[in-house]
């Protein structure tokens, strides 16, 4: 059975969104949505559209779509990178407060 995102979207679709935005690494951009997620479970995920748990002063940000999310992650994350291993860039960045992020990244 295929998680679904928001609208019935599958994890193919995301991935697909991924792709098509010209995300680089989007084996890796869908292990976040779908860590983040909890596997597209997440009341964050259902309510706010938001694949990624990017936040704003006020808490986790709206988006009408989900693929606005993906959006935000390739103009607030994605257009930081500029090659070499993508990980590392994530680690680099800050991107996650859980130290052990990278590692539970990795078995997605």
């Amino acid at each position: 059975m295929m998680a679904t995102v928001g609208t019935a979207q599958t994890v193919s679709e995301v991935k697909a969104e991924i792709i098509r935005q010209g995300i680089p690494c989007p084996s890796i951009v869908l292990a976040q949505a779908r860590l983040e997620t909890g596997n597209f479970t997440s009341r964050v995920c259902k309510t706010k559209h938001n694949l990624f748990g990017i936040r704003t002063k006020r808490g986790y940000k709206t988006y009408r779509r989900w693929q606005d999310s993906v959006s935000d992650y390739k103009r607030l994350i994605s257009s930081r990178y500029h090659g070499g291993d993508y990980y590392a860039f994530l680690r680099r960045i800050g991107y996650a407060e859980d130290k052990n992020y990278i590692t539970k990244l990795k078995k997605f």
